[in-house]
């Protein structure tokens, strides 16, 4: 699901109506950070505190 456009709102009701899950939608912005954060990397470290432990 490409969520790049949509408003939080649609993709609650998506989320609600099972289209996609949170971690789906977690993932994807997740990878859309790191494709376009090329100067600070500033996210990395912090989402990988959160990611490493949690599987």
């Amino acid at each position: 699901m490409e969520s790049t456009f949509r408003s939080a709102e649609e993709l609650a009701a998506a989320t609600r109506a099972g289209e996609v899950t949170s971690a789906e939608l977690a993932d994807e912005a997740i990878a859309r950070i790191e494709r376009d954060d090329k100067v600070f990397k500033s996210v990395r470290p912090v989402i990988n505190c959160f990611v490493e432990g949690s599987a």
